[in-house]
């Protein structure tokens, strides 16, 4: 009898195998070939594991990271398109009178862009001495520009949620957090588009202290 092929093994040591193959096989282990008693240790270790994995639940936290990076709702299959805002407007970037440049509140105005969306927003202080105001609008920019009511706008650092809102009616949203690293502004389009917006922690300083 020649040695038996992978997928006669795995029926083997499964008990699926039909009897008469089933049979032969143990036949031939019984002459004592040493190669498929080493193949047959091995599919059914595969087999041990196999039935094992399903106890094996990932860490709590991990399995928390991962659905908020995928964006993901339990019981619910979301497919979005993730799109960065590109900036086509920022004042700081304009030349200011001394007066207005030397003036702490001067609050930066960012103009974003996302297809026929556009996304005004403006920096500066918070009610307190180490929070940042961020205030914006979110509109469509065809022939009419038309306000985009009631869009969810988060304020993400990382994966994690600091802040959320969402446009009233004439498009207006306002956060309010201390400044920090690797922060964005997620503005939910549609149920499978979000645009985001990359705030740089210079963007944050600047706006706190110029």
């Amino acid at each position: 009898m020649k040695h038996p092929e992978a997928q006669q093994w795995i029926d083997y040591v499964r008990g699926t195998l039909a009897k008469d193959d089933a049979a032969r096989i143990k036949a031939h282990l019984d002459t004592g070939c040493k190669a498929c008693r080493m193949e047959l240790a091995l599919w059914a270790a595969m087999k041990d594991f196999g039935s094992q994995e399903p106890g094996n639940a990932p860490p709590a936290d991990t399995v928390r990271v991962v659905k908020a990076a995928v964006g993901g709702k339990a019981g619910k299959v979301r497919t979005t398109m993730r799109e960065i805002a590109e900036l086509v407007f920022d004042s700081y970037s304009q030349p200011q009178f001394a007066g207005v440049r030397s003036s702490s509140d001067a609050p930066r105005q960012l103009l974003y862009r996302a297809g026929s969306m556009m996304i005004d927003m403006r920096l500066q202080n918070g009610q307190a001495a180490d929070r940042i105001a961020l205030m914006g609008q979110v509109f469509s920019s065809g022939e009419k520009k038309l306000a985009m009511r009631q869009v969810p706008v988060h304020l993400l650092s990382g994966v994690d949620e600091l802040a959320s809102t969402a446009t009233n009616q004439f498009g207006e949203f306002y956060l309010e957090h201390e400044s920090g690293r690797d922060l964005q502004i997620s503005v939910e389009v549609s149920t499978n588009r979000d645009v985001f917006i990359p705030l740089d922690e210079s963007i944050w300083r600047i706006a706190s202290s110029r």
